[in-house]
């Protein structure tokens, strides 16, 4: 979905996290829901009844669970399950957060940054203060915004999957010199091919898109780091300090040294 979660921290009463495991043919409800709640499990099996409808949930997969639902979950009847939640109280449960929620998809896959994120839900639960429990109801937030963040690009990799592992290459290999044949090769087609999917999805190519990631990420590098320009540009993937410079200013319209001088007044 693209438009923003209608969630914030003032909607938010309490959110908790935590982790169980259930034995052989263990139950859970029926009953009503009250709560937003994220099940992320990591082994076992979870048979869903939600309204009425079925779902088969299995290890490494992310349940999504909404308020004013009836659910009863039955759990793998030949070993144990095993599986970490964060629940959401909400002070209001208002008909355009009820939309959002009902457009997302009732399970995805459980990615590398979700995990860690409920691994910090879980750990702060240890320090039930009150004054950490505004801290619990960030991470809770987090994670929904994670869940409804992830949905929309697992539908954009459904539909386009070749564009989404390409993307993912480039995202994990800017840094080093990439050819448009290695890009090519890593998804399984034609450079040709490629090419032409990538202008009727991202209006560009793929070498644009690789040039253009590396400069949104030195702009990062620009704002948040002492690197110096030559340091960034070597990070990045660049040829030579002179090549990044005439990137940023194409780019942004603006130098590396104006960007870094602009926002370090500023603070």
């Amino acid at each position: 979905m693209s438009e923003d979660l209608r969630l914030t921290d003032e909607s938010i009463e309490q959110a908790i996290a935590g982790s169980v495991v259930y034995p052989p043919g263990g139950m859970y409800g029926p009953l009503r829901y009250r709560e937003i709640q994220l099940v992320l499990l990591h082994s076992g099996s979870m048979e869903v009844e939600v309204d009425g409808a079925a779902y088969k949930v299995h290890p490494g997969q992310l349940l999504l669970l909404l308020p004013e639902e009836n659910v009863y979950i039955a759990f793998d009847r030949s070993g144990k399950s095993r599986h970490r939640w964060i629940t959401l109280s909400l002070r209001e449960y208002e008909a355009d957060l009820q939309h959002q929620l009902r457009a997302m998809p009732r399970t995805i896959p459980i990615s590398e940054p979700m995990n860690r994120l409920v691994d910090l839900s879980v750990m702060q639960r240890q320090t039930d203060l009150p004054e950490y429990r505004s801290v619990a109801n960030a991470l809770g937030l987090a994670a929904i915004r994670l869940y409804a963040a992830e949905s929309a690009r697992n539908d954009a990799l459904i539909a386009n999957p070749v564009i989404g592992k390409v993307k993912s290459f480039i995202h994990e290999h800017y840094a080093i010199p990439l050819s448009m044949k290695e890009i090519a090769d890593h998804a399984n087609v034609s450079a040709s091919h490629l090419v032409r999917l990538f202008k009727q999805a991202e209006q560009t190519t793929p070498i644009q898109y690789l040039w253009d990631y590396r400069v949104e990420h030195s702009l990062v590098l620009l704002r948040t780091t002492g690197l110096s320009v030559g340091e960034i540009a070597e990070q990045c993937g660049f040829k030579s300090r002179y090549h990044y410079s005439r990137s940023v200013k194409r780019y942004t319209g603006k130098s590396a040294s104006e960007i870094r001088a602009l926002h370090w007044q500023s603070r």
